[in-house]
């Protein structure tokens, strides 16, 4: 199958955090086989607004990537920080729709795979004219985000989201925000991403959680509002964990909260069991973790959560918050733990019990270890949307709309 996927997300380089699933993802899907061609689309804004931080079409390393896959990139004018969000959407589908055209006529493209809401709506708006199936995948929503309630943007909004003959959710929890988008469900999907292999580990020898040497406590992620860093060190800080002498915590990742997250941490006396380690390559974190023993993100809301997976894999223990994206692989007492959104004295009773059944607990992470290795793999991922491709190809040529991927309730 000849499959064009269109992303604003993409990595710079292979080890790049940024966009790394949708990496992972497009070489899941060439190795079964799958001719991929990729068209990354990045926003152009003079630096005067970008503030000299921005990912052009020169940042992308195309010769880190020639993995089976073809790569093109192209830029478009936005209005930073979602203001005029409405104009935006226009100028992203006016900036990007004779690239998507050309990539149609030159490689014979069978269905267009689209992340997000937007490169959906880009997909929709090119394809009506050209016969060609859009799958749509929607990896989260910021419900905080001011753009969704913009001038113009439910509308903008429920086409983006009826408008592919599939619509792909890497959550349930997802689906709740979908229903107030769309009339009905019927079109939409749920296939949960993977991990990525590489340097996992997945047969070292892990020491007993617990054990004389310190306990390590890690979380991976963008230092931003609901990803529950603020909650891991509220607990923390409690005296009843503050005041014991064998644990460190490390914090992988850096956003606009670190300053406020680093004087948390200053004022509850623990900055010095607690390293922020900043935005780091892939195999740095994979490093990270693989010499830690819990992995702890008490996020809401969160779609899913590739981080705990790959947590997970290393052989780690995960604590994540119940009804959210990692209920669907953690299973709360066998697994992993779940606890209560924003819930510090969940937490807190959490890590007092781990430091105190370290054989309990170990033995919990090696299942939970053993569950993601053998039902979240890439490998899973890609079978699963191929499914979803073939449906989308046989809605679109007029055929039955048969069942291969399995619809949400």
């Amino acid at each position: 199958m000849n499959i064009l996927v269109l992303t604003p997300w993409f990595p710079d380089h292979p080890n790049d955090q940024h966009g790394n699933f949708i990496l992972d993802s497009i070489e899941s899907l060439t190795a079964l086989g799958h001719n991929v061609h990729v068209l990354v689309t990045r926003p152009f804004r003079p630096n005067i607004l970008a503030g000299g931080k921005q990912r052009g079409c020169a940042a992308v390393g195309r010769e880190m990537f020639q993995r089976g896959f073809s790569l093109a990139c192209v830029q478009h004018l936005s209005i930073p920080r979602n203001y005029l969000r409405f104009v935006s959407n226009q100028l992203y589908v006016l900036g990007c729709s004779s690239a998507v055209r050309r990539a149609l006529a030159e490689h014979h493209i069978d269905v267009i795979h689209a992340h997000t809401e937007s490169a959906g709506f880009l997909a929709c708006s090119v394809a009506k004219g050209a016969g060609v199936p859009v799958v749509t995948s929607l990896h989260g929503i910021n419900l905080g985000n001011r753009y969704l309630d913009g001038l113009g943007q439910k509308g903008f909004m429920r086409q983006a989201l009826s408008c592919p003959e599939r619509l792909v959710l890497v959550g349930q929890p997802l689906l709740d925000f979908v229903k107030t988008y769309v009339d009905s469900a019927d079109h939409v999907r749920v296939v949960h991403n993977g991990f990525r292999a590489s340097g996992a580990a997945p047969f070292r020898s892990r020491r007993v959680l617990g054990s004389p040497h310190w306990v390590q406590i890690a979380s991976v992620s963008n230092l931003v509002e609901g990803k529950g860093i603020d909650v891991n060190l509220a607990a923390l800080g409690r005296p009843e964990i503050a005041r014991l002498p064998n644990w460190h915590y490390h914090i992988v990742g850096d956003g606009p909260l670190r300053p406020q997250l680093e004087a948390q941490a200053r004022q509850a006396n623990i900055a010095h069991r607690v390293t922020f380690h900043g935005q780091c390559d892939h195999d740095v974190v994979y490093s990270v973790l693989s010499a830690c023993d819990v992995f702890s993100l008490p996020s809401s809301p969160e779609a899913f959560g590739v981080a705990y997976l790959e947590a997970m894999a290393c052989g780690l223990l995960a604590i994540g918050v119940e009804s959210q994206g990692p209920s669907c692989f953690i299973e709360n007492g066998q697994s992993g733990l779940l606890i209560r959104e924003q819930s510090v004295d969940d937490l807190e009773a959490c890590l007092l019990d781990i430091l105190g059944n370290p054989i309990r607990y170990a033995a919990m992470a090696e299942t939970g270890r053993k569950q993601v290795w053998q039902h979240f793999t890439w490998q899973a991922h890609a079978q699963a949307l191929t499914a979803v491709f073939q449906e989308a190809v046989a809605q679109r040529a007029g055929g039955s709309d048969f069942a291969a991927g399995k619809r949400v309730p």
